[in-house]
């Protein structure tokens, strides 16, 4: 669905659209407002050509009830999420401000700084490592840093691994290329709260100095 599309529906009978945020390869997020109550939220829909894939559905769900489960303030809270009459699936949760990592760390980030957003993610993956949580997609894309203060939130637990679980198929490999482990490159089911620290010191260089620190971005390198 387009922009115009999307904006001014109803979802659910309960969230009216007021605009699109952004879209990537598993949904697209909207800016929505509560019917009833004004409050503002980001509506995250699975993809249309998705809904009947069963994996798919499974990770956005998995999305939906990990911040719960993992409680902690330095991770997207969900208020909400439910099906359409349509069929949709849908995740609603608090709508930030601010902007990702990402766009934040060009060309550096100063030292403290870093420093500062480095102990930030480090206690909420810890908050999420103490029950048994993997993110295993650890990027600068997936860290926000929200409001004046820059507060950092941990985003997007869609391919997390719940350790004792085991849902993940072996010899699946998951994540983005530039911030895996070694052992995630070959099977991310067997990977643990490790691979999310080798994220996160890839993160730490790119931060402090521009650029990442291997060049490879195709696994015959």
């Amino acid at each position: 669905m387009s922009g115009d599309t999307w904006t001014g529906r109803l979802i659910d009978g309960r969230y009216v659209v007021d605009s699109i945020i952004g879209q990537g390869g598993m949904g697209v997020v909207l800016k929505a407002r509560h019917k009833f109550t004004s409050a503002q939220v980001a509506l995250k829909m699975l993809q249309p050509d998705l809904q009947m894939n069963e994996e798919a559905k499974e990770r956005f769900l998995r999305e939906a009830q990990t911040p719960t489960t993992i409680g902690h303030p330095g991770i997207v809270q969900v208020h909400d999420a439910g099906v359409t009459p349509e069929g949709e699936l849908y995740i609603a949760m608090e709508l930030l401000t601010g902007r990702t990592l990402r766009q934040a760390m060009y060309p550096t980030i100063p030292p403290q700084v870093a420093r500062r957003i480095l102990l930030e993610l480090l206690d909420a993956l810890g908050a999420a490592h103490a029950r048994g949580i993997i993110h295993r997609d650890l990027k600068p894309e997936n860290v926000f840093l929200s409001g004046p203060a820059h507060t950092v939130k941990l985003l997007d637990f869609g391919i997390a691994k719940m350790v004792q679980a085991g849902r993940t198929a072996a010899g699946m490999m998951l994540g983005t290329l530039s911030y895996m482990a070694p052992e995630q490159l070959s099977d991310a089911s067997t990977v643990d709260a490790r691979a999310d620290l080798w994220a996160v010191g890839v993160m730490v260089y790119e931060m402090l100095t521009g650029k990442l620190p291997f060049r490879g971005t195709q696994l015959a390198e």
